[in-house]
């Protein structure tokens, strides 16, 4: 067994949670573990990642849910130490916060973390129109963490040669699709967002944004780290305009004005030309298109052995339909 799959060893996980009962459950400390209750949360054709979730139930019947998240090949220790450094400073309680987390374990390069209970913003747009305050509150949300600093921790942006990686992974994949890559030299202007000195989150998506009533929780910090702010403007302005597999309940016009209001209040807290930084967006909105390529790309690869024809069809549509968007975008 790969030592990331440790995290679903019940034998494992039941003498790793009694010796750190403590730390995982301060407040449960003299109470006694009866069962946990653990749940795979990848497919089982992902071999590189794996995530898992514990149902946790004492013998006072009080139950707690956790989480973990395991990797091979990319240390999970800096997004323990970004979470933990953004838990103690401010992000614990109110309107803008973030998962707690409770452990790294190196041996098995695993993350633990506190369940947030809520529902993606991702999910949510699918279902209805949000009101324009919403969009003002995301806003803060991102300027309260660009606020901060974490220095020698440099968040983890995709390069020209992870983007060459992808495009050889790609012609190994699919490669019918090769026509549409685009020219190295057309994309040779992203280098100017290597350097910043912002605490970025690094995926600023939908997806990672959790409701729950009136509070806001940021997740996966995989990516964080030291960078360029526009990074995570261009991943929240632009994720409206990828690829879909289910519509949003907005029209263009609706969309627009959202992430328009969006933009501009994080401008207006930022002390930042509005109108400069939608164009400096624009030129480097292609970005999005090629991360979201090399995500898809290698997550497809880990198991395209094993994945059903229809799988590998949905995963060469949407390359597909991305590379196409991408010389729009060029």
């Amino acid at each position: 067994m790969r030592r990331i799959f440790k995290i679903l060893d019940k034998n494992y996980i039941e003498k790793l949670f009694e010796k750190k009962k403590n730390i995982y459950f301060p407040s449960l400390k003299n109470k006694k573990i009866l069962d946990i209750r653990i749940k795979k949360r990848t497919p089982d054709w992902m071999k590189e990642s794996c995530l898992a979730s514990y149902e946790v139930v004492f013998s006072d019947s009080t139950k707690k849910v956790i989480w973990a998240t395991a990797k091979i090949g990319e240390s999970k220790k800096k997004a323990f130490k970004v979470l933990n450094y953004l838990y103690n400073n401010g992000f614990n309680k109110g309107t803008f916060q973030v998962r707690k987390p409770l452990d790294y374990i190196k041996e098995i390069n695993a993350l633990f973390y506190e369940e947030v209970k809520g529902t993606p913003l991702e999910l949510i747009l699918e279902k209805k129109k949000l009101p324009l305050r919403l969009f003002r509150k995301l806003a803060e949300f991102l300027f309260r963490l660009h606020s901060l600093k974490l220095r020698k921790s440099k968040a983890k942006i995709l390069k020209l040669k992870d983007y060459r990686e992808c495009f050889r992974e790609l012609k190994r994949l699919t490669p019918i699709y090769q026509p549409l890559f685009p020219s190295f030299k057309k994309i040779a202007f992203l280098k100017k967002l290597q350097k910043g000195n912002y605490l970025l989150h690094g995926d600023f998506y939908p997806s990672n944004i959790i409701i729950r009533k009136n509070k806001l929780f940021l997740i996966d910090f995989d990516k964080a780290g030291e960078g360029n702010f526009l990074i995570d403007l261009l991943a929240f302005y632009f994720w409206f305009e990828l690829p879909k597999i289910k519509p949003l309940k907005m029209a263009p016009r609706e969309i627009e004005e959202r992430r328009d209001v969006f933009l501009e209040h994080y401008c207006k807290l930022s002390n930042l030309n509005f109108q400069g930084i939608k164009m400096d967006l624009k030129k480097f909105k292609v970005k999005i298109l090629l991360d979201c390529l090399h995500y898809v790309t290698f997550r497809a690869s880990q198991g395209w052995k094993k994945i059903d024809k229809k799988l590998k069809s949905e995963f060469r549509n949407s390359i597909k339909i991305i590379l196409k968007k991408m010389n729009e975008y060029i």
